[in-house]
């Protein structure tokens, strides 16, 4: 799908046509300027085809006067406006039985005795625009290519990614957030790099949100080892840092007292292994991480492929193994 009003030619129509791009390179300055108004009138009209109406909208700070406010309405007459009020009248009606149900389940699993461990998330402002606006190999590319503007985005999106996780907790009325490591692994970026375009943002995050009153619940995909040291400093009782694989060693002397730890039981071992290959990994966790309390015994993921008896292997010798 061609962006409206916007022609392509040599590097940005190869840019364009990389479908992990949704944000030109050349669309920094938009991004930073009015985060809204590029979500509003660029992104959605090319991740949403009945959306393309909203990219012949005026620019959103000009809709204050009776000037703008008009011509802003007026595309809503036509056939396309009205197409995409009965769309986005679809969508509504579909997202709110979804939603409803959701809770409904939620309420299910809470009598059950099954509370949930959170109910809003957020993500860091570097992963906002690697995973949703420039893709994985964009925002690498970003990395060497336009440093300043990268930085810049990512600051700019700081407050609204802080705003998100604090109004899904104060609308659920759980306090822990939960936000997903992406970019930052060990495998994509280097350590350098991490501390230049990632963890300022990201430590402001989870720092933006404590002081909100809440509880970052972090899940760190993949390897960040080499990142605890940094990692550590945030306030201290507030976060839980989820591991799907971590040196546990540099992990308990860098972290132990200060955040609570999780995770690290293994997925493939979940799916594929045996209950007694669970039980003494779960053995060795709570020899090696939780003998001074903060370890919570989890897996470093979804357990969707997870063989039921290696499930219950793990919870039945954790509250039989794991006792002070």
């Amino acid at each position: 799908m061609e962006p409206v009003g916007r022609p392509h030619h040599g590097a940005m129509r190869e840019a364009w046509h990389d479908s992990s791009q949704l944000m030109l390179p050349e669309e920094y300055d938009e991004l930073i300027y009015d985060p809204a108004d590029f979500v509003l009138r660029k992104y959605w009209p090319r991740i949403f085809g009945k959306m393309g109406l909203l990219g012949h909208l005026p620019p959103l700070c000009g809709l204050i006067d009776y000037f703008g406010i008009p011509f802003a309405l007026a595309p809503f007459a036509t056939p396309d406006g009205l197409e995409l009020l009965d769309t986005v009248r679809e969508a509504a009606a579909a997202t709110l039985s979804g939603m409803i149900e959701i809770d409904a389940h939620v309420g299910r699993l809470a009598a059950a005795g099954f509370p949930q461990a959170f109910m809003s998330g957020t993500q860091p402002p570097f992963d906002y625009i690697g995973d949703f606006l420039r893709g994985r190999r964009g925002v690498m590319l970003d990395m060497y290519r336009c440093p300043d503007k990268l930085i810049a985005a990512a600051e700019k999106i700081l407050p609204m990614a802080i705003e998100k996780g604090v109004m899904g907790a104060k609308i659920s009325g759980n306090p822990r957030v939960f936000i997903a490591l992406h970019g930052c692994v060990e495998g994509f970026m280097s350590l350098d790099q991490f501390k230049t375009f990632y963890w300022p943002t990201f430590r402001a995050l989870l720092w933006g949100l404590t002081e909100a009153g809440l509880n970052p619940v972090v899940l760190c995909e993949g390897n960040n080892t080499t990142r605890l040291h940094l990692m550590k400093d945030v306030q201290p009782g507030t976060c839980c840092y989820i591991f799907q694989y971590v040196d546990w060693k540099i992990a308990k002397q860098e972290l132990a007292g200060r955040v609570c730890m999780a995770g690290n039981v293994p997925l493939p071992m979940l799916a594929l292994g045996t209950p007694d290959e669970v039980r003494d990994c779960c053995r060795t966790l709570i020899d090696a991480v939780a003998g001074d309390g903060g370890y919570v015994m989890s897996a470093g993921g979804a357990m969707d492929d997870s063989r039921p008896e290696n499930v219950k292997a793990m919870f039945d010798f954790t509250r039989e193994y794991g006792v002070y």
